[in-house]
């Protein structure tokens, strides 16, 4: 198959730095990173790039999705865990791969004031998501206190994932980029379009568990209404951690007081 990437106007993409840098996912598959990914998780291989000036085209693995139903709580499972092994391994292997056009803070990046994320999910923009009806009747008064609470917390989380240690990280790992495969084989992960990393002097960027917990998991109807709440994972977030456990990471500690619930 081939992905075809154009460049956007008005200039914000154009940094090689930026969280959305247009040629971001040519200038990846171009290098040995797909090739050097710390197993269990592989990127479709890429057969060539072909660029202009304002284009570029991926000639990439067709890769096919053998999970078409909704996943299960076991599927969230094993994915997150093969994230934590991935994550462990680069940790305890020594640092982070570093190029220019890897995405640096892409969750502050985001996140901030006037940032995408943060145009979509803070309640008071213009664009707000919240405007919508389905995302209102998806809410109901405590999870609204909930939302609330973080939003204003985000600030305060974002620093506590700047003290993790950084290692080279997807950005947007969720159900439509992974590809899990059967039970055995390593889950294909797409889309490498916000891959990044931080550098080890700020200790910044993407850190350890930080793609697994971006995976979102599936929506069930509440009995008698449309909302709709998240199914929580066995043994709930911390799957990632088990997986870096394994890899032979063990630097885990004790979580951070803001993580832990007692902040």
């Amino acid at each position: 198959m081939v992905k075809a990437l154009e460049r956007s106007e008005g200039g914000e993409c154009d940094p090689p730095d930026s969280w959305c840098y247009w040629r971001r996912e040519a200038a990846f598959y171009s290098s040995d990173l797909p090739a050097s990914l710390p197993t269990p998780l592989r990127a479709p291989r890429a057969y060539a790039v072909t660029e202009t000036t304002t284009s570029c085209w991926v000639w990439m693995e067709r890769v096919a999705d053998d999970l078409v139903e909704t996943w299960q709580p076991d599927d969230y499972h094993r994915v997150a865990v093969a994230a934590g092994e991935s994550a462990g391994t680069q940790l305890a292997h020594g640092r982070p791969p570093s190029r220019p056009w890897l995405v640096q803070g892409f969750m502050r990046s985001v996140l901030a004031d006037g940032g995408l994320w943060a145009g979509l999910m803070s309640r008071e923009s213009t664009g707000s998501a919240w405007t919508l009806p389905l995302v209102q009747e998806s809410f109901d008064r405590v999870d609204n206190e909930r939302y609330d609470s973080l939003w204003a917390r985000r600030h305060d989380l974002l620093s506590v994932l700047d003290r993790l240690p950084p290692v080279l990280c997807h950005n947007d790992f969720h159900r439509r980029n992974v590809l899990p495969k059967d039970g055995t084989a390593a889950p294909v992960v797409v889309d490498w379009a916000f891959a990044g990393t931080g550098r080890g002097r700020h200790r910044r960027g993407a850190p350890h568990g930080r793609d697994a917990l971006l995976l979102r998991c599936r929506r069930e109807p509440r009995r008698g209404s449309r909302r709709h709440r998240l199914r929580r994972l066995p043994g709930g977030a911390p799957s990632g951690e088990g997986g870096a456990g394994t890899s032979g990471w063990s630097r885990w500690g004790s979580p951070p007081r803001s993580l832990s619930g007692k902040a």
